[in-house]
């Protein structure tokens, strides 16, 4: 015989969803502000170009207290998560198709610029399901989780993510005849 669920039993527990959702808020920040930059100075670009266009692309973070309330009024917490990113991981993709055109500096810091709004929009509907799927007791539990994940999520981007990349960097080209 089956019992009917409790509330604890259905109550999420902040181990199912803060670890994950806190490391994925880190991704986005560190490729736009960071990882692109390494890329670009890699790619030739010119210090200056990088540092005005890295620091006006990250405005949507700076601003994200501006786009609350759109995400607030529009939408579940969880669709914009799920939607949020999906197109953040569309546009990291983009952007690394992107590198390969001529006009790469100016494609990628289009898409750039949008994966950063969607960042943005993303991260407050990431806290804001922090704060209704929790009481306030699991909250201040988890406050240091969320900082903690979302730290390991900018050192595994600045760090694995870099090594990775220069890694692969070094490896031969494979030619395809057909």
């Amino acid at each position: 015989e089956r019992k009917a669920p409790t509330m604890s039993n259905t109550s999420p527990t902040p181990w199912r969803f803060t670890p994950l959702l806190y490391f994925m808020q880190a991704i986005p920040v560190t490729l736009v502000q960071e990882v692109s930059s390494i890329i670009f100075k890699g790619l030739g670009v010119e210090n200056k170009d990088i540092a005005f266009w890295a620091s006006l692309i990250a405005l949507p973070w700076t601003l994200q207290m501006l786009l609350g309330p759109f995400v607030d009024l529009n939408g579940t917490k969880r669709r914009w998560i799920l939607v949020g990113q999906a197109a953040i991981a569309i546009g990291i993709i983009l952007t690394a198709l992107a590198l390969q055109l001529p006009n790469f500096f100016a494609i990628t810091l289009g898409v750039l610029a949008l994966t950063a709004v969607f960042s943005a929009m993303t991260n407050i509907a990431t806290d804001g399901f922090y704060l209704l799927a929790l009481d306030r007791e699991s909250q201040a539990k988890f406050v240091g989780l969320n900082s903690t994940f979302y730290r390991l999520g900018r050192l595994f981007c600045s760090g694995a993510l870099v090594t990775l990349a220069g890694t692969m960097m070094n490896v031969p080209p494979v030619t395809l005849s057909v």
